[in-house]
C-alpha cells in the first residue's frame, strides 16, 4: 500500500513539473526562417545574423544555455548578450528606440560545441514586421584557425587564468577586426587547441589581407 500511494505521489509530481507554464510572450514573434534575416558563417565562432526591423523594441529568443552572442543595434556600441540559464530563451536587446525602421547585427561570440546553440527568432512590437536588410559585403574572408582566432580569453583580465567562456569573445579577435576594417563578409572555421592549423592560418590571413586591400 505504501509502495502504491509513493508512486502515485512521484507521478504527480511529475505531471506537476511538466505543467509548468509561463506568461505569453507578447508582440510579433518572428520565425528563425523569415526570408528577410541574414545568415553568414560556417560553424561557430562567428556566425552572424543580420536583420532590418520596424518598431521601438527588439528581443531575441534562442534556446536555453546557447551561450553568448554579441549585438548591435543600429551604430550603437556593441553588448555582450547570455543565454546560461536553464531557462532563460528570451532577452530583450533593446527598448524605447525611435519608431522607425533599424538593424540588429549579432554574432554569435564563443566556440560554442558544448553548448549546441539555437536561434529561435525576434520579439518585435505588436503588428511589426522585418523589412529588407541591407546588401551583404561583397569581399568575403574564412579564417581558419585556433585558440588566437576563436578570441580564447581575449576579454580575461590576467594571462594566468584559465579557459572560461565569460572571457572569450570572438567579436574582437584579429579576425572579427579585419573584416569589419575591410568591409567584408566573415566566415570562421576555428577551434582552440588545433595548434597545427597555427602557421598554415598567419599565412592564410595575410595572404587574403593582402588581396582585400587589392581589390
Amino acid at each position: 500500500m505504501r509502495k502504491m500511494l509513493l508512486t502515485a505521489l512521484l507521478t504527480m509530481i511529475g505531471l506537476g513539473a511538466f505543467a509548468i507554464e509561463t506568461v505569453p510572450i507578447k508582440g510579433s514573434i518572428i520565425s528563425p526562417t523569415d526570408p528577410f534575416i541574414q545568415y553568414t558563417g560556417r560553424i561557430f565562432p562567428g556566425i552572424q545574423i543580420v536583420a532590418s526591423f520596424e518598431g521601438t523594441s527588439l528581443r531575441m529568443i534562442a534556446k536555453p544555455r546557447s551561450g553568448y552572442f554579441m549585438a548591435q543595434i543600429d551604430q550603437a556600441e556593441p553588448f555582450k548578450v547570455a543565454f546560461r540559464g536553464e531557462r532563460d530563451s528570451v532577452v530583450t536587446l533593446a527598448t524605447a528606440l525611435t519608431n522607425g525602421v533599424h538593424t540588429v547585427r549579432l554574432m554569435y561570440a564563443i566556440e560554442g560545441y558544448e553548448f549546441f546553440p539555437e536561434f529561435w527568432g525576434f520579439v518585435l512590437d505588436k503588428d511589426k514586421k522585418l523589412v529588407e536588410t541591407p546588401a551583404l559585403p561583397s569581399r568575403k574572408i574564412e579564417f581558419i584557425g585556433n585558440s588566437i582566432t576563436c578570441g580564447y580569453g581575449n576579454e580575461g583580465l590576467k594571462k594566468e587564468e584559465g579557459f572560461d567562456y565569460a572571457t572569450e569573445n570572438h567579436y574582437y579577435s584579429y579576425a572579427s577586426i579585419t573584416a569589419r576594417n575591410l568591409e567584408a563578409q566573415h566566415w570562421v572555421v576555428a577551434r582552440s587547441g588545433q595548434d597545427g592549423f597555427a602557421r598554415f592560418l598567419h599565412a592564410y590571413a595575410i595572404r587574403i589581407y593582402g588581396l582585400c586591400l587589392e581589390t
